[in-house]
């Protein structure tokens, strides 16, 4: 009877060569993952100056300057009055604010 074994050297190279595909893919990980994170953060740094950037184009640069707050006179009361709609509410102050802070050229 004859039997089929392999090699002893090409059992040895079978384990060897997966061991070393299994260090590249560590390898491998250990670059991927820090590059992509690095690379996420400086996205995150680019796109938060750009906003800032934006946000300013009307901040004023000169005197004069005017300061304006708004209120929804009672709005604790009404938050628990009416809740459902106080939302609807301050979505429409919120917009009739920044209708005039874009007509006027203001800056929020």
């Amino acid at each position: 009877m004859v039997q089929n074994t392999p090699p002893t050297g090409s059992t040895a190279s079978s384990a060897s060569t997966a061991s070393v595909l299994s260090n590249k893919g560590v390898l491998a990980a250990l670059i991927v993952v820090p590059v992509l994170f690095l690379s996420a953060i400086v996205a995150f740094a680019v796109w938060a100056c750009c906003k800032h950037r934006l946000a300013l184009k009307n901040a004023p640069q000169t005197a004069p300057l005017a300061m304006v707050f708004t209120d929804i006179e009672s709005s604790t009361m009404l938050w628990e009055a009416c809740g459902d709609d106080m939302g609807l509410a301050v979505e429409i102050h919120h917009a009739i604010i920044r209708k005039h802070i874009e007509e006027f050229g203001a800056y929020e």
